[in-house]
């Protein structure tokens, strides 16, 4: 009997100890399934003909912090709306750094970036420097933020209009969206957290869910109510080239690594005679046939799906209610839509967006909205009027 007591005993201590060792391992297992990233694209509706409409961004960084990234959306159906954008003039910097001197003259040219970068004279000749060489800004050095030299890229661009207001990023320093392909179709937004005060003045994002990241504004554009098709996708795009958040450390969070087999075509341009066994040129062609081949094993970085959940959102045209002045998501014609009304009529107050909206009464003389519009809504409203007319 006391063998079976200290057998169950024992049976009991291994069962406690068991169970403690299945409750920790359970969140890393949960971890295991969860993502790294995820950025959403919330679902929106607008009017026909609306500007100004909000497309709004979500992120959730479960495991990292994020102090920079490159986001590139696009529109899925482009006769439904377009990005907010202008064209503008870009005066684009590059730095250079001499690698090599041979006398005066540098040989061999580094190129830099434009952010702040801290370098140390090693040769002057009189006041120039003849040669520098970047440092850590730790350094107990006396700082210059010169390069060796310098060029300027000047050229137009079109850039988009975005908020950031109470967003995750309304603190950021350097924030800029520019068109990849343009016409409106897409928009890449670019954020940097901290890019010109000392490192870790301004703080990334801590590990959060449901922040809102950015929101960009896009025009929707006039759709007929007979229009069937009148929802259009907004597609974060997982390009390699224009997607990257980045931690602290500069590793990027999401990127995995896979080895490509990578086969080159070769075809002789020119044959040694009498034999035609040796090649005087070669030259790597598309397709075959092939004259030689030879194998290559690269390793290619790509955005991980796995790690890296990219959801695309939807903004629908909803048909059009004559009378719906203040784009109210509802739909309803109110007390909402006088006020605005008056508003633009007497105390300058913002256009009815679009101007149509407010043509309750079908008399479309110039302006097009008036008083008698005014009067139209308040008896309609009050009086047990007739309702407003189909607007155009």
């Amino acid at each position: 009997m006391l063998l079976d007591t200290r057998f169950a005993s024992r049976c009991s201590v291994l069962g406690v100890i068991l169970v403690i060792m299945l409750a920790f391992a359970a969140p890393e297992a949960g971890k295991a399934q969860i993502p790294d990233l995820i950025i959403t694209v919330g679902d929106t509706v607008g009017s026909s003909g609306q500007k100004n409409s909000v497309i709004t961004v979500y992120m959730d960084n479960f495991f990292d912090t994020v102090v920079a990234f490159e986001l590139w959306l696009k529109v899925g159906n482009t006769s439904i709306l377009e990005f907010q954008n202008d064209s503008i003039t870009v005066h684009d910097t590059t730095y250079w750094i001499c690698a090599a001197y041979d006398g005066p003259n540098c040989t061999q040219w580094v190129g830099a970036d434009d952010s702040i970068t801290y370098w140390v004279c090693d040769e002057w000749d009189g006041s120039t420097c003849v040669d520098s060489t970047r440092v850590n800004f730790e350094d107990p050095w006396e700082w210059s933020v010169e390069a060796d030299s310098m060029d300027v890229y000047i050229h137009d661009v079109e850039v988009g209009s975005f908020d950031t207001t109470g967003t995750l990023i309304s603190n950021w320093e350097y924030l800029t969206s520019r068109a990849v392909i343009g016409g409106g179709v897409d928009l890449k937004v670019t954020g940097v957290a901290d890019r010109f005060t000392v490192p870790g003045g301004v703080p990334g994002i801590a590990p959060q869910q449901g922040g809102v990241l950015f929101r960009l504004l896009a025009d929707i554009f006039p759709i007929d109510d007979t229009v069937s098709e009148r929802t259009s996708a907004i597609i974060p795009d997982p390009f390699r080239d224009h997607f990257s958040f980045s931690r602290p450390d500069g590793s990027t969070i999401g990127l995995s690594d896979s080895l490509r087999v990578d086969t080159n075509c070769w075809k002789c341009e020119s044959w040694v005679p009498p034999d035609s066994v040796v090649c005087l040129d070669w030259v790597k062609v598309g397709e075959g046939p092939c004259d030689s081949v030879d194998i290559e094993i690269d390793t290619v970085t790509y955005v991980d799906t796995a790690k890296c959940k990219l959801y695309p959102g939807s903004l629908t045209v909803l048909p059009g209610v004559c009378g719906e002045i203040d784009n109210d998501p509802l739909g309803e014609i109110d007390i909402g839509d006088l006020t605005y009304l008056i508003s633009y009529l007497f105390l300058n107050g913002p256009e009815p967006d679009p101007m149509g909206s407010a043509d309750v009464d079908c008399v479309h003389g110039i302006p097009p909205v008036d008083i008698g519009d005014l009067t139209y809504m308040i008896s309609f409203l009050f009086i047990d009027g007739t309702a407003p007319c189909d607007c155009e």
